[in-house]
C-alpha cells in the first residue's frame, strides 16, 4: 500500500481480541511504518506497513576543524576530499566539537566513540539536512557527550537517531540561538523516526522551541529516556514541540512529556514502554478546554503510564489500552470507544464525556471516581468483575452501565443528580451507598441489589419489559417504580421493597418467596406508600411452606394510598376462575382486602374455599380450607385399589356344582376336577357419606380371572375341593370435588387360592385368600399434570362364605348365606405434581354380606344319554362395612374418606351344565346401592364364565 507521503508501506493486520473489536466499534485508520528492523509493526487497531531504505554506498570521515572556513560542504573536510551524497554514511571520530552543517542530504550520521563533537551548530535552519537513512540508521552516536543536534533536518527516509555509549550520552533538540530562525525542526516528512537511547544511561531531549512536524511517525526504543519538553510559562496555551501528525509508539524505556509538551496532534499513540506526563505544565489548556497534564488522540499498548498529578486527556475513540497507568492525576475520556484491561493505580479518577469505557481489568480504573458526563457508557469485556469506585452521575446526563452478556458487579458508592441506565443482557450488581438522585433505567438483563438499602431511596425505578430488578434478598427503598420486567426478591422469603411513591404496573411480574403456612408464614413484601395502578401478575415460590388454613391471610402487598392496581396470581392451575398456588395439601389464592379490614386495599394469599354467594350481595362463609387439585385423588386412590382387590361369592366365582338326579334316570357328577375362566365387569357411583375433600367417584372395573378346582376329599358326609387361581383387573376412576377433578387408571395382577367343603346335608363352606401387585397413574384434569405415574401397590385378601340349602319344593332351593371379606391394600409414597408428600395411613376393610338365594334346578338326560341340567336363581343381599374407611396423608395432612355402611343388593344368575356336567356356562348380573343414599351411591356389576370339568 502507500503511505499518504508516498513512501512505499507493506500491510500487515493488527490482532485484537473479538471483545476489543467489538468494543472499538469504529476501529482505527491510522499507519504505522516501521524503524529498526522496517518490518512489520503489530498495533492493536492499527494498519502497520514497511518503508523503503536506500542501500549505503560509501563511507566519508569528516576530519573539518570547525572553523567557518571548515563547513559541512566544503570537500576539504572530508578525507576523501569529496563531499558525501544522499546515499553515503558521514563518520565522525576526530577532535572537532561542533560541525556547521551545510544545506545537503546525507544517507546516515556515524558518529564514533573518539569523537569530540558537541553540537551540530546551524546558525540558522534555512541550511537544513536532509537524511535519508541507510539500512535502518539516520544519526548514531557512540560516544559518551550529550550532543545538540541538527537544528533543522529533512528525513528523506526511514530513520533512526541512536545513542549506545553506556556511560551516557544523546542528543538535544533545541531552538537555535537568538538572532536565527526561533524554532527548530525535524521534518518526518510522512517516514517513521526511531529515537533509541540504547542503554538506561543515555538521553535524548527534545526542548521549547524546536519540533517534530510533518505527516510522519515516532517510534521510541530502547532503554534510555526520550523528553519532549515544552515550553514552562504556562498561564496561556503554548504549542507542543510534538507536531507531527502520524502514530506514536513508545515500544522500550520511557517517553516524558514536560511542561507544555503534548502528543495531542499524533495520530494514535501505543504505549509498550513508560509515558510519563507528571511533569507536564500544570494549568495547561489545549484546544478542548481541558486543563491540565496532556491529551492524546488515540491510546494503545500495554506499557506504563506515569500521571503524577497530572490528567491525560483521550481526545477520539478507538482506544485500547492493557497497561498500567499510575499517579494522583486523572484519566480523561473525551468521546468514542476505550479499552482499559490492564491493572491501573491512579487516583485522580476518571471522567467520561459522551464516551464509551470498557474495562477488562476489576483494577482498570484505580482507585479514583468515576465521573460519567452525556452520554458516558460503562461496559465490560470480562465476566465477574468487581468495580470498587465510586460513580458520580452528572445532571441532566443519560449515562449507561452495559453489562453485554456478563455479571459485573459495582462497589463503590453512585451519587450524583444523574440517571442510571442499565444495558445488556447479563447482571449487574450494586453493592454500594447510592443515593443518586436521578432515574434507574433498566433496560435490558438484571439489576440486582449487593447490599441491603443498595438501591437509590431517591431514585425512581423504570422497568423495560424483559429486564429483571432483583432485591437479591436484601430489603431495598426507592422512590417510586415503574414495573413492565419482572420484580424479584430473592432466594428466600423475608425481603420487603419500599416504594415511598406510587407503583405502576405496566404487565410486569413479581417473583415473591412464601413459607406458605398460615397467617404468621415468612414471606417477602411490596409494600408501597403512594397509589397503585395498571396490572401485575404475582409468581409467588413456596420454599419451606408445608401448607395450612388461613384466616386473615398471608399479606404479600401493602398500600397506603390509592389501591387502583390489579394484581393477578400466576399460580399452578386455576380453580374457582382464579390461579391458585399449591403448598403441601392446601392451595392458596390471591385476595384484596383483609378479613378484619374489608376495604384494606391490601393484597392477601388465602387458603379458603371461595365463598358461595347465596344472594346478590351477601356471601356465606368459607367452610372449608382450599385443598390443592391432587388431594381428592388421593382421597379416592385407596377405594380404588379396593374395587380391585375385592372378593367374589361363590356362585360369581364357578357357579353352580349342586346337580339333582333327574326324573328320567340320569346321574350327577360332582367329583371332577375343573378348569374355568371368567370375566367381570361393574360400574360403580360413590358418593362418600364421609370426605374430607367433598369427593364423589366413578369407578370402572374390568376384571379377567382363571381357576384350576380338584377335588382333595371325597367321604360320606361330603367332598372338599380346592382351587388355584390367577386374575388381571383394570379400573378407571373419574374423580370430581370442588377442589379438582381428575383420574386413576389401575392395573392388577393377582394369584389366590381357594379351599370349599361341600357338605351332603346342604351345607358349604367357602375359603379364599389372594394377593394382587397394582400399578396406577393419577392425572389431575384440573391442574393439567400428572400426579404419578406408575406408582406400585399392593393388596391381599381373606374371604369365607358359608351357607345352607333346603328345598323347599321341587326343583326349588332357597339357601341363606353369610360373608365376611377382610381387604388390606398399600401403595408406595410418592411426591405428586407439586411436590408434596403422599403416603396411605389406613386403607383396610371388612364387610360383611347376608344373602339369600333363591334357586330353581332343572336336569333331564340328554339324547347322548348324558345329564344336562339349568340353575336359575336370584340373590337379594345386605351388605355393611365394619371399618372406618381409608386414610391418606397429604404433607402432613390427613385426608379421609368413608363410604356409607349399610347398602342392599339384587340379583339373578344362572349356570348351564351340558355332556354330564362336563361344560358349564354360568353367569350373574348385580344392582347393588347405599340404602342411605341410594341416588348417590350405587354400583352395578356382571360377571360371566366358562367351566370344563374332567
Amino acid at each position: 500500500m502507500k503511505h499518504s507521503t508516498g513512501t512505499d508501506c507493506t500491510t500487515s493486520s493488527a490482532k485484537l481480541t473479538q471483545r476489543r473489536i467489538k468494543a472499538l466499534a469504529h476501529g482505527l485508520s491510522q499507519y504505522l511504518c516501521s524503524t529498526v528492523s522496517y518490518s512489520a509493526i503489530a498495533l492493536a487497531g492499527v494498519t502497520t506497513i514497511v518503508a523503503a531504505n536506500p542501500v549505503r554506498a560509501d563511507d566519508y570521515h569528516y576530519i573539518g576543524t570547525h572553523s567557518l572556513l571548515d563547513r559541512w560542504g566544503r570537500p576539504a573536510s572530508w578525507a576523501e576530499g569529496k563531499l558525501p551524497g544522499g546515499g553515503d554514511r558521514a563518520i565522525i571520530a576526530g577532535s572537532a566539537t561542533g560541525i556547521i552543517p551545510a544545506a545537503s542530504a546525507i544517507g546516515s550520521i556515524w558518529i564514533t566513540q573518539t569523537s569530540a563533537l558537541k553540537t551540530f551548530n546551524q546558525s540558522s535552519v534555512s541550511a537544513a539536512i536532509t537524511i535519508n537513512g541507510i539500512d535502518g540508521a539516520g544519526v548514531r552516536t557512540d560516544a559518551a557527550q550529550m550532543i545538540n543536534f541538527f537544528r533543522g533536518t529533512n528525513v528523506g527516509g526511514n530513520i533512526s537517531i541512536q545513542a549506545t555509549n553506556e556511560a551516557g550520552g544523546g542528543f538535544n533538540f533545541s531552538a537555535p540561538p537568538a538572532g536565527g530562525s526561533t524554532t527548530g525542526f525535524l521534518e518526518t516528512n510522512g517516514y517513521t523516526v526511531t529515537f533509541d537511547p540504547v542503554n538506561t544511561a543515555n538521553l535524548m531531549n527534545v526542548t521549547g522551541g524546536y519540533e517534530i512536524i510533518g505527516s510522519g511517525n515516532l517510534v521510541k526504543t530502547g532503554a534510555g529516556l526520550l523528553t519532549i519538553e515544552g515550553y514552562t510559562n504556562n498561564s496561556a496555551f503554548t504549542d507542543s514541540p510534538a507536531q507531527y501528525s502520524g502514530s506514536t509508539w513508545i515500544q522500550q524505556g520511557t517517553l516524558a512529556l514536560i511542561g507544555t509538551a503534548s502528543l495531542r496532534r499524533s495520530s494514535v499513540v501505543r504505549v509498550d514502554g513508560v509515558f510519563d506526563i507528571s511533569a507536564t505544565a500544570d494549568g495547561q489548556y489545549d484546544p478542548s478546554g481541558i486543563p491540565g497534564g496532556t491529551s492524546v488522540a488515540v491510546l494503545t499498548g500495554n506499557g506504563s503510564i506515569v500521571l503524577g498529578a497530572r490528567n491525560l486527556t483521550l481526545n477520539e475513540g478507538g482506544n485500547d489500552f492493557a497497561g498500567q497507568i499510575s499517579g494522583t492525576g486523572k484519566l480523561i475520556l473525551q468521546q468514542g470507544t476505550t479499552v482499559l484491561s490492564g491493572e491501573s493505580t491512579y487516583s485522580g479518577g476518571t471522567d467520561i464525556n459522551s464516551a464509551h469505557l470498557y474495562v477488562g481489568n476489576a483494577k482498570a480504573l484505580g482507585s479514583g471516581a468515576v465521573n460519567m458526563q452525556g452520554t458516558a457508557a460503562l461496559g465490560f469485556l470480562v465476566d465477574d468483575l468487581v468495580i470498587k469506585n465510586d460513580i458520580i452521575l452528572a445532571s441532566g446526563n443519560t449515562s449507561a452501565i452495559d453489562t453485554g452478556t456478563f455479571n459485573e458487579t459495582l462497589g463503590g458508592d453512585i451519587s450524583g443528580d444523574g440517571s442510571l441506565t442499565k444495558q445488556g443482557d447479563g447482571t449487574l450488581i450494586v453493592a454500594g451507598a447510592n443515593t443518586y438522585t436521578g432515574s434507574t433505567n433498566v433496560l435490558a438483563g438484571t439489576l440486582r441489589a449487593g447490599a441491603a438499602n443498595t438501591f437509590s431511596a431517591a431514585s425512581a425505578v423504570d422497568l423495560a419489559a424483559g429486564a429483571t430488578l432483583d432485591l437479591g434478598g436484601y430489603n431495598q427503598s426507592i422512590a417510586s417504580f415503574s414495573n413492565a420486567g419482572t420484580l424479584k426478591f430473592g432466594t428466600k422469603p423475608g425481603t420487603t421493597l419500599m416504594i415511598a411513591g406510587n407503583y405502576t404496573g405496566n404487565d410486569g411480574l413479581l417473583i415473591l418467596n412464601t413459607d406458605l403456612g398460615g397467617d404468621d408464614s415468612a414471606t417477602d413484601r411490596l409494600v408501597v406508600t403512594g397509589d397503585t395502578s395498571g396490572n401485575s401478575t404475582v409468581n409467588v415460590n413456596n420454599l419451606k411452606g408445608e401448607g395450612a388454613p388461613t384466616v386473615e391471610g398471608i399479606k404479600i402487598i401493602e398500600i397506603g394510598g390509592v389501591s387502583d392496581g390489579e394484581f393477578s396470581l400466576k399460580g399452578d392451575y386455576e380453580i374457582q376462575g382464579e390461579q391458585a398456588v399449591v403448598a403441601g395439601a392446601y392451595a392458596y389464592q390471591l385476595y384484596k382486602n383483609g378479613k378484619t379490614n374489608p376495604t384494606d386495599g391490601d393484597w392477601y394469599l388465602r387458603s379458603a374455599l371461595k365463598p358461595k354467594t347465596v344472594d346478590p350481595v351477601t356471601p356465606t362463609s368459607p367452610s372449608k380450607p382450599l385443598y390443592q387439585a391432587g388431594a381428592p385423588l388421593y382421597e379416592a386412590y385407596p377405594q380404588v385399589l379396593q374395587a380391585l382387590n375385592g372378593l367374589s361369592t361363590l356362585q360369581q366365582r364357578v357357579g353352580d356344582r349342586y346337580w339333582a338326579t333327574d326324573e328320567n334316570g340320569g346321574t350327577s357328577n360332582t367329583t371332577r376336577s375343573s378348569v374355568w375362566g371368567r370375566i367381570e365387569g361393574a360400574h360403580n357411583r360413590l358418593t362418600p357419606n364421609s370426605t374430607t375433600t367433598l369427593t364423589s367417584y366413578d369407578v370402572d372395573t374390568y376384571k379377567m380371572q382363571a381357576g384350576l378346582d380338584g377335588q382333595f376329599f371325597d367321604g360320606d358326609s361330603g367332598r372338599l375341593i380346592g382351587g388355584l387361581t390367577a386374575q388381571y383387573g383394570k379400573a378407571s376412576a373419574d374423580v370430581w370435588s370442588v377442589f379438582g377433578d381428575g383420574t386413576i387408571d389401575t392395573d392388577g395382577y393377582g394369584l389366590g387360592a381357594t379351599l370349599t367343603w361341600y357338605g351332603d346335608n346342604g351345607i358349604y363352606v367357602d375359603g379364599q385368600v389372594q394377593a394382587n401387585w397394582f400399578d396406577s397413574d393419577l392425572s389431575s384434569v384440573t391442574a393439567e399434570r400428572g400426579m404419578t405415574d406408575s406408582n406400585k401397590g399392593f393388596g391381599y385378601a381373606l374371604g369365607m362364605e358359608t351357607g345352607k340349602r333346603f328345598a323347599v319344593a321341587p326343583g326349588w332351593t332357597l339357601t341363606p348365606q353369610a360373608q365376611l371379606i377382610y381387604s388390606s391394600i398399600d401403595f408406595d409414597s410418592f411426591n405428586d405434581g407439586f411436590g408434596a408428600r403422599v403416603s396411605l395411613k389406613d386403607g383396610d376393610s371388612l364387610n360383611g354380606r347376608l344373602g339369600l338365594s333363591a334357586d330353581y334346578r332343572k336336569s333331564w338326560q340328554a339324547a347322548n344319554g348324558l345329564i344336562s341340567s339349568t340353575n336359575v336363581y336370584g340373590i337379594a343381599n345386605l351388605y355393611y362395612e365394619f371399618l372406618d374407611g381409608a386414610r391418606v396423608n397429604l404433607a402432613g395432612t390427613a385426608l379421609s374418606t368413608e363410604n356409607d355402611r349399610f347398602w342392599g343388593g339384587v340379583g339373578l344368575g344362572g349356570t348351564y351344565s351340558w355332556s354330564g356336567g362336563k361344560y358349564s356356562l354360568y353367569g350373574e348380573g348385580m344392582l347393588k346401592t347405599s340404602l342411605a343414599h341410594p341416588s348417590d351411591s350405587f354400583g352395578v356389576n356382571g360377571t360371566v364364565g366358562l367351566k370344563v370339568s374332567f
